[in-house]
C-alpha cells in the first residue's frame, strides 16, 4: 500500500491511483534513512498533536518499509479515522487484523469498528505495548 500524492488516498501496488489517476512512484524501501519503527514513533507524535496527515504520511512510510506490520495498519486506520474517512480506516483496520489476528490493542480497536466483519481473536502473551499503541483522541498511546 501506498499514498497519492495528489488525493492522499490509500493505494494498492499499482502505477496509478484508482481514485484520481494520478501516476504513482514505487515507494524506497527506506527513506531519510529512518527505520519503520521510527516512522511509526514519528506518526504517533504528531497524530498526539492532531496533525493527522502527517500522521498518515509517516505511517504510510513505515508500511512501505514493513508492508506485514499489524500495528503500522492499526495506527493507519486511527489517522484514517479521524480524517473522516471511515471506508479506508475499515480497510487498514481489516487488514491489521488479518495480519496479526492476536494482538491485543489490534483486537481492542476492532470493537470500535461495528462493521469489520472480524471475529475477535484470543490476545498474544506479551503483546500489549504501550510504546507501539495506535493513536486516537488525547493520546497515541492509550
Amino acid at each position: 500500500m501506498m499514498i497519492c500524492p495528489k488525493c492522499s488516498r490509500s493505494v494498492r501496488e499499482a502505477r496509478a491511483c484508482l481514485h484520481c489517476g494520478a501516476r504513482l512512484s514505487d515507494p524506497p524501501a527506506s527513506s531519510l534513512g529512518k527505520s519503520a519503527l521510527q516512522w511509526r514513533q514519528e506518526g504517533a507524535r504528531v497524530a498526539q498533536l492532531r496533525q493527522f496527515e502527517r500522521a498518515l504520511q509517516a505511517f504510510e512510510h513505515a508500511l512501505a518499509i514493513e508492508p506485514e506490520n499489524g500495528l503500522a495498519w492499526l495506527n493507519k486506520a486511527m489517522v484514517l479515522r479521524e480524517l473522516a474517512r471511515a471506508d479506508d480506516a475499515l480497510e487498514a483496520i481489516r487488514t491489521a487484523a488479518e495480519l496479526d489476528p492476536g494482538d491485543p490493542t489490534i483486537q481492542r480497536a476492532l470493537r470500535m469498528y461495528p462493521g469489520a466483519g472480524i471475529a475477535a481473536a484470543r490476545p498474544a502473551e506479551g503483546r500489549d505495548d504501550p510504546a507501539t499503541a495506535p493513536p486516537h483522541r488525547g493520546s497515541p498511546h492509550d
